[in-house]
């Protein structure tokens, strides 16, 4: 049924060759239309599931008390000297104007428009620590030693030497974009360049719309940069491998229509751009090339039998049509076991290059053939392309070597994997935003030196309930709340740590003459109450909505947490779990914000790690097993596809590499593209094993048969990841050396240990000389 199916397709396809060609190119004008409409996305809820529990209690925490995420502009002078003098300070009132200009910045933060909490005898008042800036050297010092003595500033907008200040802007949370993210930071970054055009300050950028611009620049410099440098890269190994103008532009003009096709399958899903599929286009050129090499290799070995280029290219379908379907299958079941992920974006890319391999396939078994049917056959070429070569030599070196030294090929294999196991279990996760980039990068350099100064970019969110409307206000209840908050100034690791008793502090101090022993919580409701009340008659611009709900329920904590490694944040966040189960369970508290959204995808990878894998492995078994219709050769199939797994994962322990976005997909990757080549080898070892030849024999006819495409496509996916090495994203510059790592065991497994491994099971076949008689003597 299946061999009829293909027959009769083989002969369709050359028959209807111009119909072909034609439905593809309409195809592919069809996924060009599609695709018209793709926008990127690096926003925080496009990793999660909707009904995800981290994701619902970051969008009840927006709900609740506004945006959170920052623009945040880092500033001192050249001289790192105070800041505190007009020509400083009004730099900083320049950069505080434009931001409140903006249309998606909705509060913003510094020292030209900060405030201080006073009293006296009229009552409460808060008033501008810069009324005007036109001050002399002696009321600037004084204005320093007030902002340095208030709780509410040092930490937050200025350092403890006054010599470093930043500027915050809050910034709008627009659902599902981070285009308005884009052009407000371009327009920042212009801004700065204008005012700091004698370049007397070092002012440094970041935050959450600096790191959305940062990938997304980063990722259309990429695929402007690496995909013209992969293309010249397989361009040179197709003409190297086949010496043929068409046998180098027929397998590239298949791979480009695939890539238009992922993006029109991309539109049509309505998926969007993220700094994950980036890498996709890529992916599918490095990969999809692999069943067009092996179609041509095999319509050349074709007319080398004197075939004309019709009969060459239906034969080729024929011959190739099974093991290059199952070999899609495989490599997409590799790709799809990612869906069990809840990583939306990862799940997105699973599907993305699935559907590319497969249409690679598609393609190379359609759009391929019909064109190589035109070509005029010629007989000498093929007879150099598929013999008279240094593969053909080399392979049967290796055909002969592999015999006589299989015990020690054992051995050796053997060995490398134990110690490639113990690396693998060194393996760390590690989700930290700050790794995705190189250390060159501006925006990673930047960063870093905001944090050192003033510690902590991003935000851990502590949201209390106190039970009732009004509870906030109740002495009680905020005693609580300062074991709370007592609790994380408890850890070093944290920046500034910002709550509603900071306020309430300040007020019963200064309204008891500032004197020190009353910076504490007042002692009855009507206390907090008036003070509350008092407060928000006297700020101008100020007010409490970012801390406390309308109805003072809700009261929200704000630990700002400097860059540090996701294993180390989720270690904090067990602790002051473990510390509110002991000493505070009778309060409802929920843990938020960007930092708790970074550790749920640190536990995400880990888990994406083990279910994909997992589900990749057994599916592309028993896909195996179903191919070469034997447990047997199932079982040995995987067992080289196994070891360039263990050589990726032990190189990352080995080097200290964490299992991040990048390097999750790995194991998934390399074991669907490695067993490709494992089927195109065991195709041919059966195919003369079961015609009554020797394992020898088998052997060497898999290794010439399938040797070459095997090293071509090794080769091209080699420098096809070899590329991402020269990115801008370090996750993509690991992914790209891991998979490198793997091709390459990979490639020894299947040359070698494949080999020996089938030497040392028993032989059925007794050998038979070249024209199928029986021989009494073992040997090639």
């Amino acid at each position: 049924m299946i061999k009829k199916f293909i027959e009769v397709f083989s002969v369709s396809v050359v028959r209807f060759r111009i119909w072909v060609i034609l439905f593809s190119l309409l195809l592919a004008v069809g996924s060009l239309y599609c695709a018209k409409d793709l926008k990127f996305n690096n926003s925080n809820e496009m990793w999660f599931i909707e009904d995800d529990k981290t994701l619902l209690d970051y969008q009840s925490l927006l709900a609740t008390f506004g945006d959170d995420e920052f623009l945040i502009v880092g500033i001192e002078n050249k001289d790192k000297t105070s800041l505190f003098n007009q020509q400083d300070i009004e730099k900083i009132k320049q950069i505080t104007d434009f931001l409140k200009e903006e249309e998606y910045v909705t509060k913003v933060q510094s020292l030209s428009k900060a405030e201080i909490i006073t009293g006296d005898e009229e009552g409460l008042t808060v008033r501008k620590l810069f009324k005007r800036f036109d001050l002399t050297k002696k009321e600037y010092q004084e204005k320093e030693k007030i902002a340095l003595n208030d709780r509410l500033l040092k930490g937050l907008l200025i350092n403890e030497d006054a010599t470093f200040s930043i500027i915050t802007g809050r910034v709008k949370h627009v659902e599902g974009t981070i285009d308005f993210k884009v052009v407000l930071s371009n327009k920042l970054k212009q801004f700065i360049k204008d005012i700091n055009q004698e370049n007397n300050y070092n002012i440094f950028l970041s935050g959450g719309p600096i790191l959305d611009e940062s990938f997304l620049t980063h990722s259309l410099n990429d695929q402007m940069k690496l995909m013209p440098v992969l293309t010249l890269v397989i361009v040179i190994t197709l003409f190297y491998s086949f010496r043929t103008i068409f046998g180098t532009i027929l397998p590239l003009g298949v791979i480009f229509g695939t890539i238009v096709m992922v993006y029109g399958y991309m539109g049509v899903l309505g998926h969007d751009m993220n700094m994950l599929n980036a890498i996709v286009p890529i992916i599918i050129l490095a990969i999809g090339v692999a069943d067009a090499v092996h179609i041509l290799v095999d319509y050349y070995h074709e007319v080398n039998k004197g075939h004309s280029s019709k009969i060459a290219a239906e034969n080729s379908i024929k011959n190739l049509f099974t093991p290059c379907f199952f070999t899609s299958i495989t490599t997409s079941i590799g790709f799809l076991s990612f869906s069990t992920s809840k990583l939306v974006p990862l799940k997105e890319l699973g599907g993305e290059a699935a559907f590319g391999v497969f249409a690679a396939f598609l393609l190379s078994v359609t759009l391929l053939p019909a064109l190589l049917s035109f070509l005029k056959p010629k007989p000498k070429k093929a007879e150099r392309i598929t013999e008279n070569n240094l593969f053909y030599n080399q392979l049967h070196r290796i055909s002969t070597f592999t015999p006589r030294q299989n015990k020690v090929i054992l051995t050796v294999f053997g060995i490398i994997t134990m110690v490639f196991l113990y690396f693998v279990l060194q393996v760390k996760v590690d989700a930290n935003a700050m790794n995705y980039f190189k250390d060159s990068s501006v925006i990673k350099q930047e960063t870093s030196y905001i944090d050192s100064r003033l510690k902590g970019i991003f935000n851990i969110e502590i949201v209390v309930d106190s039970g009732k409307d009004g509870g906030v206000k109740e002495p009680e209840f905020l005693k609580k709340l300062e074991v709370l908050v007592q609790h994380f100034e408890s850890f070093p690791d944290y920046g500034k740590i910002i709550s509603l008793l900071d306020f309430i502090k300040k007020m019963n101090k200064v309204m008891h003459e500032d004197r020190e022993e009353f910076y504490k919580i007042p002692d009855t409701r009507e206390e907090v109450a008036q003070y509350l009340l008092l407060y928000s008659f006297s700020s101008p611009d100020e007010d409490l909505t970012d801390i406390v709900d309308y109805n003072y329920r809700y009261t929200r904590i704000s630990a700002r947490v400097p860059i540090m490694n996701t294993s180390r944040s989720k270690e904090l966040t067990q602790e002051t779990k473990t510390f509110i189960k002991q000493e505070l369970p009778e309060l409802s508290i929920t843990l938020t914000g960007l930092a708790i959204l970074f550790n749920a995808l640190d536990i995400y990878i880990l888990d994406s790690q083990i279910t994909a894998f997992s589900t990749a492995f057994f599916l592309i078994f028993f896909m195996m097993i179903l191919v070469f219709k034997s447990l047997k050769y199932g079982i040995l199939s995987m067992i080289p596809n196994l070891f360039p797994v263990f050589a990726a994962a032990g190189i990352m322990g080995m080097f200290g590499i964490y299992l991040e976005f990048g390097t999750v997909m790995v194991a998934c990757v390399v074991i669907g593209i490695g067993v490709d080549d494992s089927i195109h080898y065991l195709n041919r070892y059966l195919r003369k094993k079961r015609s009554g030849y020797s394992r020898r024999e088998s052997i060497a006819f898999a290794l010439h048969e399938a040797g070459k495409p095997i090293v071509f496509t090794s080769v091209i996916l080699f420098f096809g990841f070899f590329v991402l090495l020269f990115g801008s994203f370090k996750i993509n510059i690991l992914f790209g050396l891991l998979v490198c790592v793997a091709i390459l065991f990979a490639l020894l497994a299947d040359l070698f240990l494949l080999s020996s491994i089938m030497l040392t099971l028993p032989d059925k076949n007794s050998p038979v000389d070249g024209r199928g008689k029986k021989i009494n003597s073992g040997g090639v």
